[in-house]
């Protein structure tokens, strides 16, 4: 028998498989058959598949840390490489010469504080004016220059200083400004608005001290405020804090 008359072999058979021999296997197929698209710039790369939804505030705080995180390694590089011994010891130099300077400044400040001090009770300010009585005559005459002399609108005394009340006023009024004119900064001002113009308004008033009195007529003075004898047990009653002690 020839090779061509003989059988072909059982496995060339012309036999369907079994039923179950790609029963196991599952095709994805698209149904349209075109492929899927692709994101490509414009140099033709393609790019990272990048979810649509996700925020660019998220991408740009990403970059920022790894922007940071970049620079922080750069920067410990260069500080290795620069930070030899030599500079070092450089720099601590440096800083004690600093510490020095400060300390002997500090050390100086002190010093004429305390000597401040000491000659300000060795030899206390002395006052610019002699007393009140001074003050008005070389200063506060001058300084509230008002029209007392025609009109009812301000009254005045030519003789103020028999006015106890006037005096009064006049002897605060200078020793608040000599308090405060020490003062470079709002010193005067605070005279001014808060003792100045409220004593002498009290003073012009024309139903105040000098109701009776005129620039033309002269002085007339009022009598002190009527009062009944006051009881001897409170004329001599002793206080239980002195106003003149601390509290």
């Amino acid at each position: 028998m020839s090779a061509a008359d003989e059988p072909p072999p059982d496995d060339l058979t012309d036999e369907p498989p079994p039923d179950d021999e790609f029963g196991s296997t599952e095709f994805d197929i698209d149904d349209d058959g075109e492929p899927e698209p692709v994101d490509l710039d414009a140099t033709g790369t393609r790019q990272p598949d990048v979810p649509m939804e996700m925020p660019q505030q998220v991408i740009d705080g990403a970059v920022n840390r790894r922007l940071r995180k970049e620079a922080d390694r750069i920067v410990a590089e260069l500080y290795d490489a620069r930070m030899t011994p030599e500079l070092v010891q450089q720099m601590y130099d440096a800083t004690l010469r600093a510490l020095d300077a400060q300390l002997l400044l500090d050390v100086r400040a002190a010093e004429a504080t305390a000597a401040a001090a000491e000659a300000a009770v060795r030899d206390p300010a002395k006052p610019f004016y002699r007393n009140g009585f001074d003050f008005f005559d070389q200063y506060l005459s001058d300084v509230y220059r008002r029209d007392v002399v025609n009109g009812g609108q301000k009254k005045w005394c030519l003789m103020w200083w028999k006015h106890s009340e006037a005096v009064v006023v006049v002897d605060a009024l200078w020793r608040s400004w000599e308090k405060l004119r020490v003062d470079p900064g709002t010193g005067m001002s605070v005279w001014k608005k808060d003792h100045a113009d409220h004593h002498m308004n009290v003073l012009f008033d024309p139903n105040g001290t000098f109701q009776d009195c005129s620039v033309k007529n002269g002085h007339r003075p009022l009598p002190p405020i009527p009062s009944d004898p006051i009881p001897a047990e409170l004329l001599g009653e002793e206080v239980e804090q002195s106003p003149v002690t601390d509290a």
